[in-house]
């Protein structure tokens, strides 16, 4: 599989400013599924792990809501919808930077304008 760089930014973050949140969500690329941590002390996370930042364009795609939170949470959810291939390509390259988390603002941050939606903005 070819990783185009000038489309996929993968920063490794090692120097977190922000030292705790009440949640954040992450890619786990090992079991191809969204994961949720809760009331996180940044500084001992037990891995480092790598952000996606792109323009998502007009392209329709699986974006994070309360609608489907829970069933993104299942082993192997992912597989069961057609991602971006930008998204594509960097799970593929977080997983052979041997890094088990990766987080992508689409899936990780509720994305709809329902109430609980915009609850979870405020509460990240």
């Amino acid at each position: 599989m070819a990783i185009n760089a000038y489309r996929v930014i993968v920063p490794i973050l090692t120097d977190i400013r922000a030292t705790a949140v009440k949640l954040i969500r992450f890619i786990d690329v090992d079991k191809n599924c969204l994961c949720i941590l809760r009331d996180v002390d940044l500084t001992k996370l037990p891995n480092r792990y790598a952000a996606l930042s792109y323009v998502w364009g007009n392209a329709v795609q699986v974006k994070l809501g309360g609608s489907n939170e829970m069933s993104l949470q299942v082993k192997d959810s992912l597989s069961k919808f057609k991602l971006p291939q930008t998204i594509s390509d960097a799970i593929h390259l977080t997983r052979l930077l041997a890094i088990k988390f990766l987080w992508v603002d689409a899936l990780c941050i509720c994305q709809g304008q329902t109430d609980f939606d915009l609850r979870d903005r405020q509460d990240c």
